[in-house]
């Protein structure tokens, strides 16, 4: 039992407290090192560093308003300059969209106007092409991300934590990732039919892959010392998935469910182009039939705005449950 405890601050290191503890006012040697007078001072000595803690974290979040309120909006934007990128890269992919359409003076049915897929998506919006359609491929690819986000990392947790099954399993694993989706999807159909949970699996299939590979990497990066820690202290496989494995996967899994969440759109897509009566995938069939190129255009822009929410909600889970440091490195 140490009777001076000595506290630092973050580099540059400064002394902030010194924690003494009066260990010779016990009478004897036993006492001191009884078990109720430890505790009595492992509470104080956590009580006290607490404390400092939470002054340091108050001091840092009002000097960071301070700054903040001093900062003028022009600073700000110049500071997250960053975020003005996205429209500014959209404006000008438009303009070059537009100029390329105006100055080879390409027929409406190979290339239209900007203006032109604008008008013909709230004409399609009256029609009621739009919602429909795109309700049942955010179905279709929230369901397969689900299915195949799940079984994914369960396979990917079997095969993480037994060589034998890996080594089992590997050649066919390979050999179906091997396979396009496409050729894949036409046995599919003549299994299954052309019904929804057709194209459900196809989605799941497309991400599986992803979420598997990165499920066994991830289980596999747990610190191996910590892990024999945890063996000699007898703690159970739930003990260890839980406090170890997992939270040591996690940002290597959801690296894979981003990845995933767009293949799943790709997989309902892919499904519905080879047969369905509803979903974005049909009405681009449709349109490309009736060379409405201006409703095709239409479509692809909602399946790159479908892909990208749903990117956005996986990192929005992502930052929520394991911080802003991890994300930004993830």
């Amino acid at each position: 039992l140490s009777s001076r405890i000595i506290v630092l601050s973050k580099s540059p290191g400064c002394i902030v407290d010194d924690i003494r503890i009066d260990v010779g006012k016990k009478g004897k040697g036993e006492d001191i090192f009884s078990s109720e007078y430890i505790t009595e001072k492992v509470i104080e000595v956590r009580r006290r560093v607490k404390n400092i803690w939470i002054k340091e974290i108050k001091k840092n979040v009002k000097d960071i308003r301070v700054m903040s309120s001093k900062q003028s909006l022009m600073e700000r934007l110049i500071n997250h300059y960053e975020y003005l990128l996205i429209p500014v890269g959209l404006v000008i992919f438009v303009l070059i969209w537009g100029c390329i359409s105006r100055v080879a003076k390409l027929p409406e049915y190979i290339l239209p106007l900007p203006k032109t897929v604008f008008f013909r998506f709230f004409s399609a919006l009256e029609e009621g092409l739009i919602i429909p359609n795109l309700f049942i491929t955010a179905i279709e690819s929230l369901s397969g991300f689900a299915i195949g986000s799940t079984l994914g990392f369960m396979m990917g947790y079997i095969l993480a934590k037994s060589r034998i099954v890996e080594r089992l399993l590997s050649p066919y694993i390979v050999a179906l990732q091997a396979i396009p989706i496409v050729a894949l999807a036409p046995l599919l159909i003549i299994w299954f039919g052309f019904g929804l949970n057709t194209k459900i699996l196809i989605a799941a299939i497309v991400l599986f892959f992803p979420v598997l590979i990165n499920s066994i990497v991830g289980i596999r990066s747990a610190d191996s010392e910590i892990m024999e820690l945890l063996t000699a202290l007898d703690a159970g496989p739930f003990q260890t998935f839980f406090k170890l494995e997992l939270p040591s996967a996690l940002p290597v899994i959801f690296g894979g469910l981003k990845m995933g969440i767009t293949f799943s759109v790709i997989g309902a897509v892919v499904g519905e182009f080879l047969g369905a009566s509803a979903g974005l995938g049909s009405l681009i069939n449709m349109a490309r039939a009736s060379f409405d190129t201006s409703l095709v255009f239409v479509s692809v822009i909602l399946l790159g705005m479908l892909g990208i929410t749903f990117y956005l909600i996986v990192s929005l889970i992502e930052f929520l449950i394991l911080g802003k440091t991890v994300t930004k490195k993830i």
